[in-house]
């Protein structure tokens, strides 16, 4: 009979060391859930996050492109303003620029004024 305590005995020791390593798994168990629900917690926020995130950017970006447009069409009304001011200064000159009469040049170029023409005169 000391054979079948013995093994009783051995088998009881055996079921105690797989009880305490099912144990020591359980609660590993737990702990990895545990860790699990934080981490998905953490997910969740950081993609709300990069969902504000994207949402700034691209009014950011609209924005600037707006600002950048405006710059543009600035820099466009000021060439033009320049261009006309110009144009009107030189049509102002070449109207009032000769004297009374129209600068006629001869064989040799040299310049030579008339004076105003009347209407029964050829040129």
């Amino acid at each position: 009979m000391d054979k079948g305590k013995s093994k009783l005995e051995e088998t009881r020791v055996v079921v105690e060391d797989v009880k305490g390593i099912m144990q020591n798994n359980i609660q590993k168990a737990e702990e990895r859930e545990g860790k699990l629900e934080e981490l998905e917690e953490r997910s969740e926020a950081l993609l709300e996050q990069s969902k504000t995130f994207v949402k700034t950017t691209t009014k950011v970006v609209r924005k600037k492109r707006w600002e950048h447009m405006k710059m543009k069409l600035l820099v466009v009304a000021v060439v033009l303003v320049v261009i006309a001011v110009l144009i009107g200064v030189v049509v102002a000159f070449s109207s009032s620029g000769s004297s009374s009469g129209t600068v006629k040049y001869t064989s040799n170029d040299k310049p030579v004024e008339e004076g105003p023409r009347l209407p029964d005169e050829e040129p």
